[in-house]
C-alpha cells in the first residue's frame, strides 16, 4: 500500500513538470496572479514606441512606483514616497517583459494596468498599455508615456 502511495505521488509530480506552463497558468489565475488577461487585451489597449532598451525603459517606468513596506521593519524611513502607483508584480525576462500596476489616481486600489515592452527594431521599444478599466488604462499611460517621453525619444 505504502509504495502505491509513493508510486501515484512520484507520478503526481512527474505529470505536473510535464505539463509545464499550462498547470503555472493555471495556479496563477487560482491565487489571483495572472497576466493573461491583460496580455489579451493588448491589442484595445494604448501603445508608444520609444527608443530605448528594454531594461531602460523597464526601470524608467519601475521609478514611477511606489515604494513597498521595507524588509526591515526596523528601519523607518518617514520621508514621503512620491510614486504615482503600486507595482503588483513585474518581470523584465517574460516574453513579453511586463509591470502590472495597481493604485492609479483616480482608479479602484486594487484596478490592473498591464504594462508589456516589446522589441520593434534592435533600437526601439513599444509600450502597451492594457487594463480592464478604460480610464485606469488612459491615466496609467498618460503617467507613464508623459515620463518616458522626458527620457527618451519617442516615434511619432
Amino acid at each position: 500500500m505504502k509504495q502505491k502511495v509513493s508510486q501515484c505521488g512520484v507520478m503526481l509530480v512527474t505529470l505536473i513538470m510535464l505539463s509545464g506552463c499550462a498547470v503555472k497558468e493555471a495556479a496563477k489565475k487560482v491565487i489571483g496572479n495572472s497576466t493573461q488577461t491583460l496580455q489579451a487585451r493588448r491589442a484595445e489597449g494604448v501603445s508608444k514606441t520609444f527608443f530605448c532598451g528594454y531594461q531602460d525603459c523597464y526601470e524608467a517606468v519601475m521609478a514611477l512606483g511606489r515604494r513597498r513596506e521595507s524588509v526591515k521593519p526596523w528601519i523607518h524611513n518617514d520621508e514621503p514616497d512620491n510614486g504615482l502607483f503600486d507595482i503588483f508584480m513585474s518581470d523584465l525576462y517574460a516574453n513579453p517583459p511586463y509591470i502590472i500596476v495597481m493604485g492609479v489616481e483616480g482608479s479602484v486600489d486594487t484596478t490592473e494596468v498591464g504594462v508589456f515592452f516589446e522589441r520593434v527594431t534592435h533600437e526601439t521599444i513599444r509600450i502597451d498599455i492594457s487594463s480592464l478599466s478604460s480610464g485606469a488604462q488612459r491615466s496609467a499611460a498618460e503617467i507613464i508615456f508623459k515620463h518616458l517621453e522626458k527620457n527618451f525619444k519617442s516615434e511619432e
